[in-house]
């Protein structure tokens, strides 16, 4: 079946939005609301029509295309689910494992990034460990504990709070970086790793007078 668009879909950022959002992909508002928008700039009702017909198929190829994305996500992840209530037909090698962990990470990664989420980079971490924080907690991570690290966001705002003290005698206005959405995925290392480190902070100490 073929369609012939014979208009121009209508821009988002020609639409009056009710506030001024961040210049990111992600659009917050739900898919069937955008094609409503859309359709309120068409004409007459065969546009609509075309259109809102141009859309479904649109959604049905997305969904074809990352069916198999998603199926091969649940795959990769089932010999480390923890809450399975299947078995497996057979045991896999630490070779295996380690293949369908990497392959995991990579289609988690490229789901979280067709969702329009943003990858959280090391320096956007290190900047967020040493900003003020709203809780009276000074948060410290060893980065290399970890074998793999997968940190996404969708959402970033310039927030403030006020934080009262000493029974709300003091009070201190706190600015922050807040994130609505966070999906987190981290591996850590090995027992080997953790054994060699305990050994270095043995030999520390006692090195120490």
């Amino acid at each position: 079946m073929t369609f012939a668009i014979n208009y121009f879909i209508p821009l988002l950022t020609d639409f009056k939005l009710p506030y001024i959002m961040a210049a990111e992909r992600f659009i917050p508002y739900r898919k069937q609301d955008i094609v409503k928008m859309c359709t309120q700039e068409l004409a007459d009702e065969d546009s609509v029509l075309s259109f809102e017909q141009f859309c479904q198929l649109l959604s049905s190829v997305i969904h074809y295309d990352y069916h198999e994305l998603l199926e091969s996500l649940k795959n990769n992840y089932a010999p480390f689910d923890p809450n399975t209530d299947t078995k497996q037909l057979k045991q896999l090698s630490l070779a295996e494992r380690e293949q369908c962990q990497t392959a995991f990470t990579e289609n988690f990664s490229q789901i979280l990034n067709a969702a329009n989420f943003e990858k959280v980079t090391n320096q956007d971490l290190q900047e967020a460990l040493t900003e003020e924080s709203l809780f009276k907690v000074r948060l410290e991570v060893e980065f290399d504990d970890f074998e793999q690290m997968v940190f996404y966001r969708r959402g970033e705002s310039q927030l403030s709070e006020t934080v009262t003290s000493l029974w709300g005698l003091r009070k201190q206005t706190i600015n922050f970086t807040n994130y609505d959405r966070v999906a987190v995925y981290i591996t850590f290392k090995d027992k080997a790793y953790y054994a060699k480190k305990r050994n270095q902070h043995w030999v520390m100490n006692q090195a120490l007078p």
